[in-house]
């Protein structure tokens, strides 16, 4: 599952509707064009800060949480 910005995947349909209304390619291939509405390395990042965090009050179970968070991200959100 991706994140993706709803105007992003109106500009990327438009761009392949043919003037009939058809569309040029499988809408698959179309949203695979569209770019994720986050900066994931970004988002790592700031998990990282507060995994940081976490672990300087002993909150273990929040630290774990994080890790677990940052493994889906790296993995592309696929659980």
């Amino acid at each position: 599952m991706r994140l993706i910005d709803e105007a992003d995947v109106v500009k990327a349909i438009d761009k392949h509707t043919q003037p009939d209304g058809t569309l040029d390619d499988d809408i698959s291939c179309i949203l695979e064009e569209v770019q994720i509405a986050f900066d994931k390395e970004k988002v790592i990042e700031k998990i990282k800060c507060e995994r940081d965090e976490a672990q300087d009050y002993n909150q273990y179970s929040a630290v774990a949480a994080h890790e677990i968070d940052i493994e889906i991200l790296k993995k592309g959100g696929i659980e």
